[in-house]
């Protein structure tokens, strides 16, 4: 009897492998650990590819959502919306930041539903912010998303852990319409990492030098000392 393994992570491809070691050898040779020349290069085309000014890569998924939230500078203990179903680093990274989560049943798709979200927003005019999940490489509707969101004035974080380089029926993809959107590039996601990572995009040049120094301990590119460590 044959047994199928029901999650395989190993990389069994020999070219595949060899590639990886050529990367692991150049990181040997440069001894940059910590945020090193590549992630600077993989930064400016992860946020090419959705058309957004500024990436910046952390540790994994869920610091990405909780980085935003801190960026967003919101008073403590805000409401903040997001689904009642996705993996919990989306409702824990609201906890995280200091945050309250506030849960919407979602549709069809398993994605917020976007008519409980007008309707729940048209009556509490006390939510802080949206985190909403584009589950199983499944979209929400990106356009009415982004309409419910300027209607409103809250600002939106797109959760696109499960939903790299996915569109909605328009052809927009996932991750380009949020104020912050943030990917994950755990083993298991579509685009994966030899252990966690994740990545935020943005578009606004008021949140570049934070994002980039509360990525690290609150270290700065400018700070003489920190050099060593951070471009």
């Amino acid at each position: 009897m044959r047994t199928v393994r029901f999650l395989d992570l190993s990389i069994r491809s020999s070219e595949e492998r060899l590639l990886l070691h050529e990367c692991l050898d150049k990181h040997l040779t440069s001894g940059r650990w910590i945020i090193p020349d590549s992630e600077s290069e993989f930064e400016h085309s992860f946020k090419s590819i959705h058309s957004r000014s500024f990436g910046v890569g952390v540790n994994s998924g869920t610091q990405s959502l909780q980085l935003t939230l801190e960026l967003l500078d919101l008073t403590p203990k805000s409401k903040v919306l997001t689904s009642c179903f996705s993996w919990l680093a989306t409702a824990s990274s609201i906890s995280l930041a200091g945050h309250i989560p506030i849960f919407l049943d979602t549709d069809q798709y398993l994605n917020i539903d976007l008519v409980l979200l007008d309707e729940y927003l048209k009556h509490h005019s006390d939510i802080a912010a949206l985190v909403i999940p584009h589950l199983h490489g499944n979209t929400v509707n990106l356009s009415k998303l982004e309409q419910i969101s300027s209607h409103y004035h809250i600002p939106l974080i797109e959760d696109c852990a499960q939903s790299f380089l996915s569109a909605d029926d328009d052809g927009r993809l996932s991750g380009t319409i949020g104020a912050f959107s943030c990917f994950s590039f755990n083993p298991m996601k579509v685009l994966s990492g030899l252990g966690d990572a994740g990545i935020v995009l943005f578009d606004c040049p008021s949140y570049q030098h934070n994002a980039y120094s509360m990525r690290h301990s609150g270290l700065s590119s400018h700070d003489k000392t920190a050099n060593i460590f951070i471009k």
